[in-house]
């Protein structure tokens, strides 16, 4: 047996003997903490958070100009138009809707935007979207079904929270605030009535 080998015999007892050493010393791993979730903020559940119903299906349907005018929005024109068969609106985001309401629930909402009026505007903490539309003067085209039921029909802004009352069936007028405390119930969880 050469030197070599001899070195090479010693250097694995020695390892094989600290081996049990290394393994005793080391330490546990270390469990990994998280940071705790946070439970969600509640979420006051206003008018403007009820779902959308059902659309509703009709023959017939308003096209509406609705202007705004410096925060003062109102009906412009209102044409009905009859369809060979019966349809939905077609279901859009946007920051305002008009609203139908029967008997205090919802029934349909028509989402649309007015050019130049977007999504809330935020400065800080503060939203700027109010002093923004003090100065905007336009118009949207909008399509709402022309159905015989409901009582009470609503223009909606999200980004203020604004809404205001309009005329069931719509005719032209300028709207009305209505208080921002007024009470809206769910809609009914109900399959998309036809309405001739």
């Amino acid at each position: 047996m050469g030197s070599s080998t001899h070195v090479r015999i010693l250097a694995l007892a020695s390892a094989l003997s600290l081996a049990p050493f290394a393994v005793s010393r080391a330490e546990a791993p270390k469990q990994l903490k998280y940071p705790a979730k946070k439970r969600p903020h509640a979420i006051r559940r206003g008018p403007s958070e009820v779902p959308d119903p059902a659309p509703l299906y009709a023959k017939r349907r308003h096209q509406l100009v609705v202007k705004w005018d410096r925060n003062a929005p109102g009906i412009q024109n209102v044409n009905t138009v009859d369809l060979p068969k019966p349809e939905s609106i077609e279901r859009w985001t946007g920051r305002f809707a008009l609203e139908l309401f029967d008997r205090g629930v919802l029934v349909e909402r028509v989402r649309f935007n007015f050019p130049m009026l977007g999504a809330e505007v935020h400065e800080g903490r503060r939203s700027v979207a109010a002093a923004i539309d003090a100065n905007v003067v336009t118009t949207a085209d909008v399509a709402f079904p022309a159905v015989d039921r409901g009582d009470k029909l609503e223009l909606r802004d999200r980004a203020t929270g604004r809404r205001w009352q309009l005329a069931w069936p719509p005719r032209i007028q300028a709207l009305v605030d209505i208080p921002v405390d007024a009470g809206v119930f769910d809609a009914p969880e109900a399959s998309a009535p036809l309405v001739k």
